[in-house]
């Protein structure tokens, strides 16, 4: 209690929680020797074979790779060997000077990083009580967080660094008109954010472009960011999933950012307790995502028919399997989740009460992108009919010469604009009508038999990210994805340092949306509920 007049009507509350942990990572991989990058894979298991001719590689009598000619070795005894003149040198270079030497032996694993993970985590609140009089009553609270950490990426001289912050601020104010009369309000505000990044402690971004990479994979991204791309030797080294928000270069993202208001209302007359109420919650996202990565795989020099194959020699050969880029700014506006809800506690007599109620939420999904950063120029599929949704019309191609443009200036065949307003492409459910009945009976003294039944929807599970889904996509080239993208048994098309084939100059969309490689959402997507008994 505060002293002096106010005592026992205020009340002040102050904490802080602090949480320190330094822990040594134990990351194991397999990460390339010195001979293995000279092309010479002796010693792995299963044939690899030459995705240029279909044929195993080929030695002399004396070990050495037989001499090769458009990408197609003489004759020979099979080995796991790859000529030098078929050897990707901006690889050879990108793992000489980025992955780290063998650290271990006498095990499956040649690598161990035990960089030291670092995490300090701190949490304060405040508290405000305050009684006005016997009809009035309010409190206030603000808590905030701040949570760094520091540690490994992966394998050593990767790094990955994330800063998690927020705060929560929540008020109630409440009045009692008489005693059988009661109102209250409450504000809430809701904001984190979490921003991580992947970063290399021995080349600097430029070195992306400077090992060969194309300007329009590893850089020209928002900002003039550029960066070193995620090389993932499957079974070898580097992420699985080095789209994810971990391992991304640059993910910066407000995961929460809500407002809230509302109030209920209650009223007893004779043997009723009538309320009601209703609350307004914003509900957006938004995010700044940077990320370029490929990655390597077994099959990309198996055969079709034999197997063997190893994601080393891909690599070496420079012929990936799969690849993504997003450089998208993501956010979101006109989310809101809203409830109204009213009841009667109606005592019907002294051994029966029954509850009697209604609820409808209405949850609006979040708009993607905003005509100020150009990002709504994207589109969604409906696979109900087949057609492609544009959320924003793009100009021509002939007018821009970049993308995001329309090829020709006309819509391709199935792919229209949204007919709703605002850009906006999900349709609104307005069907979450949620009755609620409850009936109690006392059989005996001591005994009470009680039933009832009511529906509750989800509207929050997976909100905002719905509506991103679409980000990035067709006219957009913001969020690229592709995978098997040289086929098995036919001779590699794309390569690792133009991995989408965007060129050097300004890149120009594609003629059609449908042979993307992305995430979409049902457009007429129905939040889900659960009825109970």
């Amino acid at each position: 209690p505060i002293p002096g007049e106010q005592q026992k009507k205020t009340f002040f509350f102050l904490s802080y929680e602090g949480f320190r942990n330094h822990t040594a990572a134990s990351n194991q991989y397999i990460t390339p020797t010195t001979t293995q990058l000279g092309g010479d894979l002796t010693g792995i298991a299963g044939q690899i074979y030459n995705p240029y001719s279909g044929q195993a590689f080929m030695c002399d009598p004396s070990g050495n790779p037989t001499a090769e000619v458009n990408k197609t070795q003489q004759p020979g005894t099979p080995c796991n060997k790859i000529p030098s003149t078929m050897i990707d040198q901006n690889m050879v270079n990108y793992a000489t000077k980025l992955f780290p030497a063998p650290n271990v032996v006498g095990s499956s694993f040649n690598g161990l990083d035990t960089t030291k993970n670092i995490t300090r985590q701190d949490e304060g609140g405040v508290r405000l009580d305050h009684q006005f009089s016997q009809h009035d009553y309010v409190w206030a609270r603000y808590t905030s967080f701040r949570q760094p950490v520091s540690g490994s990426g992966g394998f050593i001289g990767l790094l990955h660094e994330q800063v998690t912050n927020g705060y929560n601020i929540g008020a109630n104010y409440t009045h009692l008109f008489s005693g059988s009369t009661l109102a209250e309000f409450h504000f809430g505000r809701n904001s984190v954010n979490i921003n991580q990044g992947s970063h290399f402690a021995n080349a600097a971004p430029s070195f992306g472009t400077e090992v060969g990479f194309s300007p329009n994979f590893a850089g020209n991204f928002r900002n003039g960011v550029v960066m070193i791309p995620d090389v993932v030797i499957q079974g070898y080294i580097g992420n699985p999933n080095p789209s994810a928000h971990g391992a991304a270069q640059v993910d910066n993202t407000h995961v929460s950012d809500i407002w809230e208001y509302g109030g209920d209302f209650t009223k007893t007359i004779g043997r009723h307790t009538f309320k009601a109420g209703a609350n307004f919650a914003s509900n957006n996202a938004n995010a700044l995502y940077l990320n370029s990565n490929v990655q390597f795989a077994a099959a990309n020099t198996s055969d079709p028919v034999l197997g063997g194959g190893n994601a080393l020699a891909s690599f070496l050969l420079g012929i990936p399997t799969s690849a993504g880029r997003r450089n998208v700014i993501e956010t979101e506006h006109g989310g809101w989740v809203d409830g109204f809800y009213g009841m009667d506690q109606w005592k019907v007599t002294s051994k029966l009460s029954v509850n009697l109620g209604l609820r409808y939420d209405l949850t609006l999904i979040g708009i993607y992108g905003d005509n100020k950063n150009a990002n709504n120029f994207v589109g969604d599929m409906n696979f109900r009919d087949g057609t492609y949704i544009l959320a924003r019309n793009a100009p021509s191609c002939a007018q821009t010469n970049a993308a995001p443009c329309i090829p020709g200036g006309t819509l391709p065949a199935h792919v229209i604009v949204t007919p709703l307003g605002g850009t906006a492409i999900y349709h609104t459910d307005k069907s979450n009508i949620q009755p609620r009945i409850g009936v109690a009976y006392q059989l005996f003294p001591n005994t009470v038999l009680r039933a009832g039944y009511g529906r509750f929807y989800d509207n929050w599970a997976a909100i905002t990210q719905t509506a991103q889904n679409y980000e990035g996509t067709w006219p957009s080239l913001d969020q690229l994805g592709a995978s098997n993208m040289n086929a098995v048994g036919a001779a590699p098309t794309r390569t690792v340092e133009d991995p989408f084939a965007l060129g050097t100059g300004s890149p120009v969309t594609g003629p059609t949306p449908f042979n993307q490689s992305t995430w979409f959402a049902d457009p007429y997507l129905k939040r889900p509920y659960a009825p109970t008994t």
